[in-house]
């Protein structure tokens, strides 16, 4: 009844009902149904639909303006973290033109590998999941990215494959990290926001590999049930996705709590909760971000400067980082 009564809204060209319908089918399961998919895929080509950029950014606001520039369309829609470092009404008096923008009021200190920039990123989709917008993906992005396609054609591209989530994964352990990945869960990690800046915590940080190394038996224990995944942090995931990370961490407050000690988790956090679900075989492993990090000489990952222009010209994907917006000033011009 619920997948006769979407085929109706589909062809009934009601949108606001057939995507709440939808919703429905979801939350109840019927994910691999090929209605359901079929409807997403169709419904959504009518129009070109909403793209939502989730930006997390704590310095240079010019470099944060001039990537909004460039990716303001009547599709964009952008909700933006300021670091709690940051002095939030530097960025939104530099930005007071761009139409759709949204700063979150809750804020976090985000330290490098610390859980602190997963809660950052939960901050801006909870912003996006009550602003009821409808659209085909959120592309999480920060502000050191730079768009190097046409923003018309990422609307295109991005609205025809909106039944599809773009979000590089691999399953752990893996040999492409170190010690395959795990240790990143299990040992602790203490971050490097405000409060953990201590000389203590630096120095636990920075012997914990070879404290759990001889002491394993105080590692923390993975969870049973769950396979767990890596991948780049940077992603752009659908409507249905966000939706269903946004209620399992509602449901699932202890997967939350796991983290909070562990090293680099946004690299793990996402990947791990919609690789468990049963949205698995929407997932392409392309995450449409081109990133080098086969160049250490030019940082990690590297810093793109004029000479990677023909690269970024020739790629296939849609973003590129890190941007540094005073020594890569020549390579904005040239894109």
């Amino acid at each position: 009844a619920l997948l006769r009564s979407i085929m109706v809204c589909r062809f009934g060209q009601q949108q606001s009902r057939c995507f709440s319908l939808l919703a429905s089918a979801y939350h109840a399961g019927f994910y691999e149904h090929v209605i359901v998919k079929f409807i997403i895929k169709n419904y959504r080509s009518i129009e070109k639909m909403n793209q939502v950029f989730l930006i997390l950014v704590h310095k240079q606001p010019k470099q944060l303006l001039m990537l909004l520039k460039q990716l303001e369309s009547n599709e964009s829609h952008f909700i933006i973290h300021v670091d709690l470092k940051s002095e939030i009404q530097d960025f939104k008096s530099i930005t007071t033109n761009i139409k759709n923008i949204h700063y979150v009021n809750e804020r976090y200190d985000v330290g490098w590998g610390s859980i602190s920039i997963v809660k950052a990123t939960l901050a801006l989709i909870k912003e996006l999941h009550s602003n009821n917008l409808n659209y085909s993906h959120a592309h999480l992005l920060s502000g050191e990215d730079i768009l190097i396609k046409p923003i018309l054609k990422l609307n295109q591209f991005f609205s025809d494959k909106s039944d599809t989530i773009f979000m590089g994964f691999f399953k752990l352990p893996c040999q492409c990290w170190s010690n395959g990945g795990l240790d990143r869960l299990t040992n602790y990690y203490f971050g490097n926001d405000k409060k953990n800046r201590t000389y203590i915590v630096k120095l636990f940080n920075r012997f914990s590999r070879l404290l759990f190394d001889l002491f394993p038996f105080l590692r923390k224990k993975l969870i049973d049930g769950i396979n767990f995944y890596g991948g780049p942090a940077w992603w752009s995931i659908t409507m249905e996705g966000i939706d269903y990370i946004n209620k399992y961490i509602t449901d699932n407050t202890a997967f939350v709590r796991f983290f909070k000690f562990s090293l680099i988790p946004d690299e793990i956090f996402f990947q791990t909760i919609l690789l468990n679900s049963k949205i698995i075989f929407l997932i392409d492993s392309n995450c449409k971000r081109y990133i080098d990090w086969n160049s250490p000489a030019k940082g990690s990952p590297a810093v793109l400067e004029l000479e990677d222009f023909n690269d970024l010209a020739q790629s296939d994907m849609f973003f590129a980082r890190k941007i540094n917006f005073e020594t890569s000033s020549q390579l904005y011009k040239m894109l």
